[in-house]
């Protein structure tokens, strides 16, 4: 890394190690796939459609994990990256929509099993 006006600059390795270093732990990818196992179960899919879907899922390679983090366009943490990029406006639009079109969105979660949360978010980004 090289220092220079107050500003320090250096490769994408070094900066995901350093944002690495700030980052608060995250659970295993063992106990994040069962998060994600018992939260679909949860929402109401059966128990052999999550083994189905995720039975196969094995754990990515540390060298790909590695890379992923290492992309000059996502070294931050999810969490930084999503309170930089969520606008007031954003937030209040959302609000509106979900105040808006709330029976459906939960009739569409009910039927599909798809949240209303993540049909806001995907509206969002338009």
């Amino acid at each position: 890394m090289v220092a220079a006006a107050g500003v320090t600059v250096g490769t994408a390795t070094d900066q995901a190690q350093a944002v690495s270093a700030q980052e608060p732990s995250r659970p295993s990818f063992s106990e994040w796939l069962a998060g994600v196992r018992a939260e679909a179960v949860s929402r109401g899919l059966r128990e052999e459609v999550v083994d189905q879907a995720l039975g196969t899922v094995e754990e990515p390679l540390p060298v790909v994990l590695e890379r992923d983090r290492a992309q000059a366009e996502t070294v931050l943490p999810l969490e930084t990256y999503i309170a930089r990029q969520t606008r007031a406006l954003t937030v209040r639009t959302a609000r509106q929509m979900a105040d808006r079109h709330g029976e459906l969105l939960r009739k569409i979660d009910d039927q599909y099993g798809v949240p209303g949360s993540l049909i806001l978010a995907v509206w969002g980004i338009e």
